[in-house]
């Protein structure tokens, strides 16, 4: 019987774009890459939360902190070159498309509007009237708990774990991509085997196991 997915879900960072990831791309404009480096070390051991991570980061970087300086930092995002057609591809087959990211709305959004994503989940800061941070922020996208986030997704979309497939590109990815039916990682294929994970190398490679297990 033909096997009916029903949800394509994608990390964004190192996923859907190549380069840089997005929080680096702040930092690297801002002169404080060794700052966020310090602080993901101190997360990923489980010595701060995810929300002090954040936090972290943002006060070590100019103040006012402004809405238009990070949108400049992210401007220059790349898209996979094959992302699109991907997308497509899936979106013709009648599946929904989300982005699962703990980088800012501020590039989820646009890479979202591009590709013709349906849903975005992703965290954000807040800014006033005239584009200044307010102090507020969202962690909604918790990189090591995206599992759950998932989990969530598709319990409110009515669809079970056998009708997902996911796309990510690290660490922070393993459990996300094992909480589908199908996972895939992107770049790295030694990470992948060890985990009981596909491996690609092109999002478009997606496509041809996709078929090969319906």
């Amino acid at each position: 019987m033909k096997r009916i997915y029903k949800l394509a879900a994608f990390d964004l960072d190192g996923t859907l774009t190549e380069g840089d990831p997005s929080w680096v791309m702040i930092h690297k404009k801002f002169g404080t890459l060794d700052i966020g480096e310090e602080g993901e070390r101190l997360y990923s051991q489980g010595l701060i939360s995810y929300r002090d991570f954040i936090l972290r980061d943002i006060s070590a970087w100019p103040k006012p902190l402004k809405r238009d300086d990070l949108l400049d930092a992210l401007k220059n995002y790349r898209l996979r070159e094959d992302a699109k057609q991907v997308v497509e591809c899936f979106k013709r087959e009648g599946m929904k498309i989300a982005i699962l990211t703990a980088a800012l709305d501020l590039m989820a959004e646009e890479v979202a509007k591009e590709l013709g994503v349906d849903y975005v989940f992703s965290n954000s800061l807040g800014f006033d009237s005239r584009g200044f941070f307010d102090g507020k922020v969202n962690a909604r996208v918790e990189p090591l708990k995206k599992h759950l986030l998932l989990k969530d997704i598709t319990q409110k979309m009515g669809i079970r774990r056998d009708e997902v497939i996911a796309a990510g590109d690290s660490n922070y990815d393993i459990s996300f991509l094992k909480a589908a039916g199908i996972g895939f990682m992107i770049g790295n294929s030694k990470l992948a085997a060890v985990n009981g994970i596909i491996p690609i190398n092109k999002l478009s490679e997606m496509l041809q196991h996709i078929t090969e297990y319906r």
